[in-house]
């Protein structure tokens, strides 16, 4: 495939896949592919940033990242990029083909890569327990056991103790809107009893 069909190729999809944005006054020419694009406050969850992330590393010859505003992160293809790469070479001209076929894929599942999506779910929910959920259950447990404020907790079993009890009660991590991860903390709190909390203490 020839730098001309391959973009061709781009315009044929429609705008809620690939989006096209020109700006002749910024010198600006890409596509952005919105199902592997994300930020802060939009509707993305944990599979549009697996598929950007398996799209840079993949196809970082015809993809790049965009930075914008409230953590927005793009993945693009900038036409500027494309006059850079050898069309008469076979490898670039197969590695279009692939690509094309990869974003053709899209528009059925919006998955590139399942194991992907679940590597980057869980490395999520991780860092939204070092960030907010670790914190937020210790308070519940100094508020549910007063007795024990003045106490520190081993974390790797605090960690292992929550993960044992939301899995009991059925309570699962979620990815809301803007990749924001929750958890019912409180009520898998609520099921800590004495003697799980001796056992946590350091």
């Amino acid at each position: 495939m020839q730098k001309e069909q391959f973009i061709q190729e781009l315009k044929s999809y429609q705008s809620e896949f690939i989006g096209h944005h020109s700006n002749e006054y910024m010198d600006e020419d890409f596509y952005i592919i919105h199902l592997a694009s994300f930020g802060d406050y939009d509707s993305s969850c944990h599979i549009e940033r697996s598929n950007h992330r398996w799209l840079r590393e993949n196809y970082s010859d015809f993809i790049s990242t965009k930075y914008e505003a409230y953590g927005t992160e793009l993945a693009v293809i900038h036409v500027a990029a494309l006059d850079s790469l050898d069309w008469s070479s076979d490898v670039i001209q197969g590695r279009a083909d692939d690509l094309i076929r990869v974003l053709n894929a899209l528009t059925d599942y919006p998955s590139i890569d399942d194991e992907l999506a679940s590597e980057v779910e869980l490395e999520m929910q991780d860092e939204a327990w070092e960030n907010v959920y670790k914190r937020d259950v210790i308070r519940e447990i100094y508020r549910r056991f007063e007795e024990y404020e003045d106490k520190d907790f081993d974390e790797s079993r605090l960690k292992e103790l929550f993960e044992q009890r939301a899995s009991a009660l059925n309570v699962y991590w979620t990815v809301e809107s803007g990749g924001n991860v929750y958890i019912d903390f409180r009520r898998i709190v609520t099921d800590f009893d004495e003697e799980d909390i001796k056992r946590i203490i350091e």
